[in-house]
């Protein structure tokens, strides 16, 4: 197993449109073979800042899904959106049951 997890800090003004972009990318993701899992959350205390969380069945998968065409088209969409930089993070289970 893979997990991704990706800290993004979104414009106030760009905020429906990240979702919008994060939905329709999550419907296609959801349909990889290597994706189990694909959500969105949002802070708590910062309405702006959002977490990516992805689990994939191998790091190859994550590998795979970051070239089809979905991924590629959201990853150049979802820019505008952005404020500033965001921080990807890898992890792997100690405990896999």
């Amino acid at each position: 197993m893979h997990i991704v997890h990706v800290d993004i800090r979104v414009k106030p003004e760009s905020v429906p449109r990240f979702l919008d972009l994060v939905a329709i990318n999550r419907i296609h993701s959801l349909r990889e073979p290597g994706i189990i899992a694909f959500d969105l959350y949002r802070d708590a205390a910062d309405p702006h800042l959002f977490l990516l969380f992805e689990v994939y069945r191998s790091p190859g998968d994550h590998e795979e899904h970051r070239k089809t065409t979905h991924f590629l088209e959201f990853r150049s969409q979802v820019q505008d959106c952005v404020d500033g930089t965001y921080e990807v993070r890898r992890f792997t289970p100690m405990f896999e049951d």
